[in-house]
This record gives structure tokens, C-alpha cells and sequence, in this order.
């Protein structure tokens, strides 16, 4: 949230509008965030691959990584992420329950 009040107040200043990716900077597959949900939700459940014949590359269906680019934010606000995906996640579910 630190970040959001610090754009607020910024861009009320500048009178100036732009878009920021906000993410931890880190590489996430759509599996290891798949793994993160299970361990805080406590979850046994099973995924099902299933393997992608079209392009025969061996990797799992869903085994895609996914990172945001926030040299832009990082440079604007001279901000840096506090939370990694993981901590990120567990906190927001902690307030939510």
C-alpha cells in the first residue's frame, strides 16, 4: 500500500497520468504460483498436465514464466518491492479470512 499512497501523492502534484507495472520483479511460473496457493490454502488437491503436443516442447502445459517489468515504477517513485509473491499472497489471505 506504501507504494499506492507514494503514486497518489505524485501524480496529484504532477497533474500527470501514467501506467506502472507493480510486482515483485521475480520470475513466477504459472506452476510454482499454483504450489504457493496450495501451501497457504493448506491443500493436498492434484494438478492434471497435460502436455503440449502442437509445439512438442516438453515442458507442462501451464509451466510458463511470468514477470512483470518495473523498471519504470522503480525509477519514477525510487521504489523497490518489499514482499516476494510468496509473502505477498499470505498476508493478503491472512486479512481475508
Amino acid at each position: 500500500m506504501d507504494i499506492i499512497h507514494k503514486a497518489i501523492e505524485k501524480l496529484d502534484i504532477e497533474k500527470n497520468f501514467d501506467i506502472f507495472n507493480l510486482a515483485s520483479g521475480i520470475s513466477v511460473s504459472t506452476n510454482q504460483l499454483v504450489n504457493i496457493l496450495k501451501g497457504i490454502l493448506s491443500s493436498n488437491c492434484q494438478i492434471i498436465y497435460r502436455y503440449n503436443k502442437k509445439n512438442r516442447i516438453k515442458k507442462k502445459v501451464g509451466d510458463i514464466d511470468h514477470i512483470a517489468n518495473i523498471k519504470k515504477i522503480k525509477k519514477f517513485f525510487n521504489w523497490k518491492p518489499k514482499y516476494t509473491v510468496t509473502k505477498g499472497l499470505n498476508d493478503l489471505y491472512k486479512k481475508k479470512r
